[in-house]
């Protein structure tokens, strides 16, 4: 272990006892987020009992993910602007949907997914078909965010990518699986949280 720590990124002990008690710490949110979980709408959308202050942490900790991190700052630095301006239409897009979308979700109470929506309108191939699109989706989002994992725990803690991506994305899997959307908001709200902490400790 001591050969181990601070190799290449200068590490101490008490680094990797913040970094593993932090993992730890989500773990321990999608544990306890278990108890909230009755029925499939606390799983999958926590019950629709999220107050707006903790949907915009949520959302804004979502939002500024590996995509923000990693993706758009490494395209803007590589190619110019054009990227910084790309990134802002990701913040239009989300206040649109906001203000002319969200409100009428109201109507779907017993939706959990957007092809819930669909098929209430055009039927259950509409359905299928959303929900196939939606995987593609998420699967493309979820391998970008894999990456990213990889890649930061790489630069930061000198492991290699492809146990880095596996241990980053198992620990989303564990405390997701235990809490669904309770889980996922909650541990969102821990990282909004640390990265505030962290952008005024170096303002």
């Amino acid at each position: 272990m001591a050969a181990f720590v601070g190799k290449g990124v200068g590490m101490t002990a008490l680094d990797w006892i913040m970094i593993a008690g932090y993992f730890a710490l989500l773990i321990v949110i999608g544990v306890q987020t278990m108890k909230r979980v009755k029925d499939p709408d606390d799983f999958a959308v926590a019950g629709n009992r999220i107050i707006w202050p903790v949907f915009f942490g949520s959302l804004a900790a979502a939002f500024l993910g590996g995509g923000a991190s990693i993706g758009f700052a490494g395209a803007t630095m590589r190619d110019g602007y054009v990227y910084m301006f790309a990134f802002c239409a990701f913040g239009i897009q989300t206040v649109l949907v906001g203000l002319l979308i969200a409100p009428r979700l109201k109507n779907y109470a017993g939706a959990h997914t957007l092809g819930d929506v669909m098929e209430e309108h055009y039927g259950k191939p509409a359905r299928i078909v959303t929900g196939v699109l939606s995987v593609a989706l998420c699967a493309g989002i979820l391998g970008a965010q894999a990456l990213a994992i990889g890649t930061i725990v790489n630069a930061t803690l000198d492991v290699p990518t492809g146990p880095a991506v596996i241990l980053g994305m198992g620990i989303v899997v564990l405390y997701s699986s235990f809490g669904g959307a309770w889980a996922v908001i909650q541990t969102d709200m821990v990282q909004f949280v640390s990265s505030a902490c962290s952008c005024r400790s170096h303002c």
